[in-house]
């Protein structure tokens, strides 16, 4: 049984029927990619409970989470733009997403020094959005689930 399962979820858009089925395993970093309109949003926000779908489950370490109002699911979504902290370096903002209070265990703080393909250490702590590596590509193994 994956850690988040999505299962046969549907959701109209205007005229469209958008259906996702995803399964994540504990541990697993999966980035979500598409042209813009593809749903990538769209499931995010389904998963956070912001938009209600019209069929299907979600499921959070075998729990059916569907019904569920956003303040009560186990889950947190942090979209990129207009949500970066400028006061905050690029490990903290990508660290919000492990930990709301920023208390990262040597884990986590390893697992955010990966995803922003970045060495561990000094250099990842001094950058900031605004001098951030967006204009950077990020390797290939970051949209792809890891393992």
């Amino acid at each position: 049984m994956a850690f988040l399962e999505i299962e046969g979820l549907a959701f109209t858009y205007e005229n469209l029927i958008m259906r996702f089925d995803l399964p994540v395993e504990a541990g697993e970093i999966v980035g979500i990619v598409g042209p813009s309109g593809a749903g990538k949003s769209t499931l995010l926000s389904l998963i956070g409970g912001f938009e209600k779908p019209i069929g299907g489950t979600i499921r959070v370490g075998g729990v059916d989470i569907t019904q569920l109002p956003p303040a009560e699911r186990p889950v947190t979504t942090l979209f990129q733009d207009f949500n970066l902290f400028p006061h905050l370096n690029v490990a903290e903002n990508v660290g919000l997403g492990r930990n709301p209070g920023l208390k990262l265990d040597a884990a986590d703080q390893e697992q955010v020094a990966w995803f922003r393909g970045a060495p561990p250490g000094p250099a990842l702590r001094r950058r900031t959005p605004a001098r951030g590596s967006r204009a950077q590509p990020h390797p290939p193994s970051t949209f792809a689930p890891a393992g």
